[in-house]
């Protein structure tokens, strides 16, 4: 998995950092479980860690040797979370109607029309004009 410039560009430094060290989806399951907490890396990696169970031996491993003895914050990263759903959201109003959006982001339909109105998105509507085919057939 990569990341490219404009979410890049939306990521704190210490993700980036973060991105390179342990690698892209490590980082991110990192942020999933820990985003917003600080958490301890001890100086030495050990079997059964829940940072560890998260991220896996190998990429513990380089969390401990860079930032062993210390806490480590992470970030929520909330704009770039923020902007991937807007994105996802737009792509998929293609295949589903307003209420479906909004069901699986949790959020209202009114929020699904904004979010498209901003990012230039124009929805089809769901339903015909009922005098469409009145009026243009003879």
């Amino acid at each position: 998995m990569t990341i490219d410039d404009s979410l890049a560009a939306l990521l704190p430094a210490s993700i980036l950092l973060l991105i390179d060290l342990i690698g892209l989806t490590e980082t991110l399951l990192l942020v999933e479980s820990y985003g917003g907490t600080a958490i301890w890396i001890p100086k030495k990696s050990r079997p059964g860690h829940p940072v560890a169970e998260v991220v896996g031996a190998v990429a513990f491993a380089k969390l401990c040797s860079y930032a062993g003895d210390t806490y480590l914050d992470i970030p929520l990263c909330k704009r770039a979370a923020r902007t991937l759903k807007d994105q996802n959201i737009l792509a998929e109003s293609e295949l589903l109607t307003d209420c479906e959006l909004a069901r699986k982001y949790r959020t209202t339909e009114r929020t699904i029309r904004r979010i498209r109105a901003r990012l230039g998105g124009v929805k089809v509507p769901d339903n015909l004009d009922l005098f469409d085919d009145f009026l243009t057939t003879p």
